[in-house]
């Protein structure tokens, strides 16, 4: 590596060189769960500060902000935080919610009520209680039928989610956004509560879990944080900037235009990010490979699908394509992606990323590597080093 002097910009991200190019690196110390950023553990998701500096340096000051597979929300809350409309498109349900979740503040006094009345019905549950939810309407599990993953959770357990995800759908119909939330925090402890092992990827179960808990106490512990949050929300969050669709980012009309596209892609033989929702998308009544079906078209893991290199290639040309013909004049195109590898070959996406670029006719104004400092980026392989930040502006 080169050795210049490093940097620290206004981001927080410290600039430096490798091998001719800048380098960013987000240290250790950062927080990278500040506000929303930390309501859901979501696997993939790249440092909210990558996705500020980008905005900051970058966004041309009018026009709408996309982020075409928006994942954990990244972008969209971070767009929200400087005030600017935004969309984000996404094919899994468990992403539409936590995006949704993640940039809009809900009603505080609804949701800490029914948060606390949640708590209540949880601990009678466990200490085999008579259970209400309104005044005079006694609850009685009937058992939940789930068609998927159950073998991951014993019989308390799928009471417990059953009961929760009865106070859900009862809050649905006076506050759907509340709603929402709470159902947030029941995806986001279903690991703990269940079989599998939190140290994996993707869902491996482990009958002898020494970690497995109670609904009821990983519930609290993320209740009680986001109710803070939410509190202060409205001083930050401005309502109504943010739109959520279920959309494929290959399928793509180009009438609509934005100032500014930001698209941190999968990676090329990462694992689907489908397989680590797969609790989730089960409480939800979805099958997991129907999104990971979905997933390959768009990606390809090169060692689960025929010919996935080049279905990437080339899809990932089309995805590049289509947002250059959505951008407005004077609009920004900025990717972040890392390299892949087959048979301990590697495959320079970067590289490649900023050749489809030019191809149509969108110009380079910046290329980045941030440099990874922990075990994000892990390919089926061998941890990746980085990823590459490209920005282009259509002339």
């Amino acid at each position: 590596m080169e050795s210049i002097e490093h940097q620290k910009d206004s981001s927080g991200i410290i600039l430096g060189q490798r091998k001719g190019l800048e380098t960013w690196i987000v240290p250790h110390s950062t927080d990278t769960k500040y506000l929303t950023h930390g309501y859901y553990r979501y696997i993939g998701k790249f440092p909210p500060q990558i996705a500020a500096k980008l905005i900051d340096d970058y966004y041309p000051g009018r026009g709408k902000i996309l982020d075409p597979m928006v994942g954990g929300g990244t972008v969209l809350t971070e767009s929200v935080l400087r005030n600017i409309e935004c969309e984000g498109w996404d094919i899994n349900p468990v992403s539409l919610l936590v995006s949704r979740c993640v940039s809009h503040s809900v009603n505080a006094s609804l949701f800490e009520k029914y948060g606390q009345r949640m708590l209540e019905g949880l601990a009678a549950l466990n200490n085999e209680e008579v259970l209400t939810f309104k005044e005079g309407e006694k609850w009685e599990g009937k058992g939940i039928n789930l068609k998927y993953c159950q073998e991951y959770f014993d019989d308390r357990a799928k009471t417990e989610i059953e009961y929760a995800l009865y106070v859900v759908e009862e809050v649905f119909k006076e506050d759907k956004n509340v709603s929402d939330l709470l159902l947030l925090i029941i995806l986001a402890s279903l690991r703990r509560i269940s079989f599998a092992n939190v140290k994996k990827m993707n869902l491996e179960l482990d009958f002898k879990k020494k970690t497995r808990s109670s609904l009821f106490e990983e519930f609290s512990k993320r209740f009680y944080k986001i109710a803070q949050i939410n509190r202060n929300l409205p001083n930050v969050f401005r309502e109504n900037l943010r739109a959520v669709y279920e959309k494929n980012a290959m399928e793509w009309n180009s009438d609509k235009k934005y100032g500014m596209i930001l698209i941190h892609p999968p990676y090329l033989t990462n694992t689907a990010f489908s397989e680590s929702t797969q609790l989730q998308l089960a409480i939800l009544n979805i099958r997991h490979q129907n999104i990971w079906k979905k997933e390959l078209r768009c990606r390809g893991s090169f060692l689960r699908e025929t010919n996935g290199l080049q279905k990437y290639l080339v899809n990932w040309a089309k995805i590049i394509k289509c947002a250059s013909e959505s951008l407005q004049k004077g609009g920004i195109l900025a990717i972040v992606v890392g390299d892949g590898q087959i048979n301990y070959v590697r495959i320079p996406i970067g590289t490649i990323s900023v050749e489809f670029g030019q191809d149509v006719d969108l110009r380079l104004v910046k290329r980045s590597f941030h440099l990874l400092n922990n075990n994000t980026g892990q390919t089926q392989s061998q941890k990746m080093r980085g990823q590459h930040v490209i920005v282009f502006e259509k002339s």
